[in-house]
């Protein structure tokens, strides 16, 4: 009776082993999954809850970085087209020199004409930037480029831009000549001064599309932080409890061959 008592005993030890050798295989494949992968989340069973946060995070670093991308382009754009407008004020620089020149009494009409061609030539040369200046295929200074979006934020909003035209017509320069009796000077300086608004706008629109890379490169770095953390393993943990997992196995397995030894000499015993 007492032997039949300790079989049984056994038996109930022997569905105790099998259960906990399952779980611990259970948890050595687990161990393994996030040592392979690198994840602490591999499949939705895992963490649930965490692989749909961490999807949206997914989400949302990817929006801020084709804002960022989008901002970056169109910061070039503003880019080309200042220099483009820093050649110009040169231009009109040159333009007021030589009507300056032109204004002196001592020069005789052949000078004049010498002095008219230049400009002409400068003012044709204002026209050719403006109508020739291109990002991506599009004009930016003959007047085409307005309200152009920048998609900026991860939810597409963001702000837009717009750029003036600065042909010489647009500058009231269409028809300037220093052949005339009063030269007007006045026309030139209101030219500069709108090439120079022009350039302190898109200057600060510079500025704003700095402050806001600065900005969503850093919202990106810490989603991305805060993504790690729910779905990548711990490395040193995960190899830590591999061998923990990888001993207690090794023990089961050996007291569940001595559970049958012993298991066997009863039934030796009782036949």
């Amino acid at each position: 009776m007492k032997i039949l008592n300790q079989l049984s005993n056994q038996n109930q030890k022997t569905n105790s082993y099998s259960n906990n050798l399952h779980k611990i295989e259970k948890q050595q494949k687990k161990n393994n999954e996030r040592l392979s992968s690198g994840k602490k989340i591999n499949k939705a069973g895992d963490d649930a809850a965490g692989i749909a946060i961490a999807q949206k995070m997914e989400d949302l670093i990817n929006g801020i970085g084709k804002g960022i991308n989008n901002t970056y382009d169109m910061k070039n754009a503003l880019k080309t087209a200042d220099g483009s407008l820093n050649n110009i004020n040169d231009s009109l620089n040159r333009v007021r020199e030589l009507s300056l020149q032109a204004s002196s009494g001592i020069l005789n009409d052949d000078d004049k004409k010498l002095i008219q061609e230049e400009v002409s030539q400068t003012l044709a040369g204002i026209n050719d930037m403006a109508n020739n200046t291109q990002f991506n295929g599009q004009n930016l200074l003959d007047g085409s480029f307005t309200n152009k979006s920048v998609a900026m934020n991860p939810d597409g909003s963001g702000t837009t831009i717009s750029i003036g035209e600065v042909s010489s017509d647009a500058l009231g320069l269409g028809n300037f000549s220093v052949l005339q009796d009063k030269i007007d000077l006045n026309a030139i300086d209101k030219a500069i001064d709108s090439v120079s608004t022009a350039r302190v706008q898109i200057g600060a629109q510079i500025n704003r599309f700095d402050y806001a890379i600065g900005s969503n490169s850093n919202a990106a770095l810490n989603t991305i932080s805060s993504k790690s953390k729910i779905e990548d393993a711990d490395i040193a943990k995960e190899t830590i409890n591999r061998q923990t997992n990888k001993a207690l196995s090794q023990y089961g397995i050996f007291a569940e061959k001595n559970r049958q030894q012993t298991q066997y000499n009863m039934l030796n015993i009782l036949f």
